[in-house]
Formats: structure tokens, C-alpha cells, sequence
């Protein structure tokens, strides 16, 4: 699988009116220059995989950062969350990805195994589709098959919900509403695993 990231968002809503951004980014100068993306805006790294290391380019006006099939995994933290919605936006292209799918970013506790809201995508004829899990586990795949090369919006919805394995959410591709609210998803979350506790 390969994905360049041109801006990212997380925000805490409990309705839109009352949305909180917590962290956004469009890998810009001047918080950003080329290079590697460890040690700039508060990233650090998760594990200590060095392979296929996370880099920016073009920081001057269309900031971007690759992520390549394997190799290091980077985190950025942000005020912790235990209610309500949190939703991860970002621009993507998908150059290519496996037929088996994985994921390729999500959402997390702070630390450096508990994700949450994984986004994945996986081949499908000359195109991919993608798939939103509240954990680790199977997940179930949109039947919209996207195409390679296109940029596209997603927002990831992660829905914290009272009860125990039960947290839900939903993907969201080229919303034409705020957090794609007023929107039909691409496709629900499936609710695996164990529910957040926290997510930062």
C-alpha cells in the first residue's frame, strides 16, 4: 500500500455546533520543512521501526507525507477524549494497496498499541475500497470501489457509546457536510475488539 497525506484534522464533537478542534495539520511551512516528519509539530515516533521512515515534501504550499506498505509508524498527541465523537478528516491519494487490505491510519489511546478507528483499504479490480473498525479485527468493506491516483476527503467517525464492546462510527468519502454529518457513509464502522477508553 502506498497514501500521500496532504492535510489532516481531528475534532471532538458533541454536535457540530460545539466542535473542538483538537489537532489539524496541512504539513506546511512554516511548521513544517522537508524531511523527516519525527520531531516536528509534536510527532514522535510509535515502536522503534525506522524502516520506510515518514518524510514531508513540498512544504512550501501542498504539503505531503507518503506512507509507505511497511515500516515506521509515527503518532501525534492531543488533548485525551472520553465522550461523544471524535473525527479523524484527511485529503489522500491511494497510489496502491493489497488485495488482503490493512490499515493504514487510525486513532489512538496516547500510546503505542491501542488503535482505534482504523481506516483500511484493500485492491479491488483496477481501483480500492475501504473499511472502518472501532479496533483490531475483521472488518467489512464498502462496495464502492474508488479509484487509484484521485485525491480524496475522508472522515473517520469514532462514536463512543456507554456499554462494553460496543463503540460504532462510520467512513465517510467527499462529505459535503460538516464531518459528514448530513451525509451517507461510505460505509459503517464494524464494532470489534475492545471499546476506547480514552482517545489522544
Amino acid at each position: 500500500m502506498k497514501t500521500a497525506i496532504a492535510s489532516l484534522s481531528v475534532a471532538a464533537l458533541a454536535g457540530i455546533a460545539s466542535a473542538q478542534t483538537l489537532y489539524t495539520s496541512d504539513f506546511n511551512a512554516p511548521l513544517y520543512s522537508d524531511g523527516a516528519l519525527i520531531g516536528q509539530d509534536g510527532w514522535v515516533i510509535t515502536g522503534s521501526s525506522v524502516v520506510n521512515p515518514i518524510n514531508i515534501a513540498n512544504t512550501g504550499t501542498n504539503g505531503n507525507v507518503t506512507l509507505a506498505t511497511t515500516g515506521q509508524d509515527v503518532r501525534r498527541p492531543f488533548a485525551p477524549q472520553t465522550a461523544n465523537s471524535v473525527f479523524l478528516q484527511f485529503d489522500m491519494v491511494m497510489l496502491t494497496a493489497a488485495a488482503t487490505g490493512d490499515y493504514f491510519i487510525h486513532l489512538g489511546d496516547g500510546g503505542t498499541s491501542n488503535f482505534y478507528a482504523r481506516v483500511y483499504a484493500r485492491s479491488s479490480g483496477a481501483g480500492f475500497q475501504m473499511a472502518l473498525g472501532t479496533s483490531a479485527g475483521a472488518v467489512s468493506y464498502g462496495s464502492t470501489v474508488l479509484n487509484f491516483g484521485q485525491t480524496y476527503t475522508v472522515v473517520a467517525r469514532y462514536d463512543f457509546v456507554a456499554g462494553a464492546a460496543n463503540d460504532t462510527g462510520a467512513l465517510y468519502i467527499d462529505p459535503t457536510t460538516p464531518g459528514g454529518t448530513g451525509d451517507t457513509p461510505y460505509v459503517l464502522a464494524t464494532t470489534i475488539g475492545t471499546d476506547a477508553t480514552t482517545i489522544a
